[in-house]
């Protein structure tokens, strides 16, 4: 920092902290959406590796 700038109010430091919290979790918010649609939802994994189908077990 230059002589010539004024040094940061506190309310100017907590807003840009703030700032700085609100964009880590959209990114961490965008970073679960992500990863949620490239997996498979858990039910259907287990459906689809089930040799037993709701037919077989009815009889």
């Amino acid at each position: 920092m230059t002589p010539t700038e004024p040094e940061p109010t506190k309310s100017t430091r907590a807003c840009r902290r703030v700032v700085r919290g609100a964009v880590v979790g959209a990114l961490i918010a965008v970073g679960f959406v992500v990863v949620n649609r490239a997996r498979p939802p858990v039910t259907q994994a287990l459906w689809d590796a089930d040799p037993i189908g709701p037919d077989d077990l009815a009889g």
